[in-house]
C-alpha cells in the first residue's frame, strides 16, 4: 500500500505498466491441505465422563474475507473489527488496510476492486485446530438403577459444531 495516498498497491510483475491476469498473476500454491485430521479423548472421574473432539487442518491458502467481499472497507459491507482499526487515514502512515471510500468512482475503490481482492492479500491461512464435540455425561450408579429394574442410566449434555 502506499503510504502516502492510501491506495492499495499489488506488484506490476511483468515490469510493462499494466497489471493484468494475463501476465502478472502468479501462482500462490494448492489450497488442499498438507495434512488433516482429528483426535478424540475421553477423562472419566467417578460417575462423570468428558468426551472431546478436536479436528485439524492445515492449509497454505483459503479464500478470506477480502476474496469475497472485496469492496474497500467504508463501502457497502460489513467489515471485521481488525479492518475497521487498521486502515490508512493519513499521510505517511504505515497502515495494514487502504483508505476508506464509500463510491466506486475514487482510486481507492479502482485499486481495490481491481487488484487487490484477486492478490495474495486476499487469501488468509487456512490452518486450524477447532474443537468440535464436547459431551458431558454422568451415569447413574447400580443403586439407583437398580432400584428402577433397568441396567444403565446416563444423562448427557452435548455441543457439537459444524465443520
Amino acid at each position: 500500500m502506499d503510504n502516502q495516498t492510501g491506495l492499495p498497491t499489488v506488484e506490476d510483475v511483468n515490469g510493462d505498466g499494466i497489471i493484468n491476469s494475463t501476465d502478472d498473476y502468479q501462482y500462490l500454491g494448492t489450497r488442499d491441505p498438507k495434512f488433516y485430521g482429528g483426535f478424540n479423548n475421553t477423562f472419566t472421574y467417578r460417575n462423570f465422563s468428558l468426551d472431546v473432539n478436536f479436528y485439524f487442518r492445515n492449509r497454505k491458502y483459503q479464500y478470506g474475507y477480502l476474496y469475497y467481499y472485496y469492496n474497500p472497507i467504508g463501502w457497502s459491507n460489513n467489515v471485521t473489527h481488525e479492518m475497521a482499526e487498521n486502515y490508512w487515514t493519513t499521510p505517511g502512515q504505515d497502515a495494514k488496510y487502504p483508505a476508506l471510500t464509500t463510491t466506486t468512482k475514487s482510486d481507492v475503490y479502482q485499486k481495490y476492486y481491481y487488484h487487490l481482492g484477486y492478490s495474495d492479500f486476499a487469501f488468509s491461512s487456512g490452518s486450524y485446530i477447532r474443537l468440535q464435540n464436547v459431551t458431558l455425561s454422568y451415569s447413574c450408579p447400580e443403586s439407583i438403577t437398580g432400584k428402577l429394574g433397568i441396567s444403565s442410566l446416563e444423562f448427557a449434555k452435548r455441543k457439537m459444531k459444524r465443520l
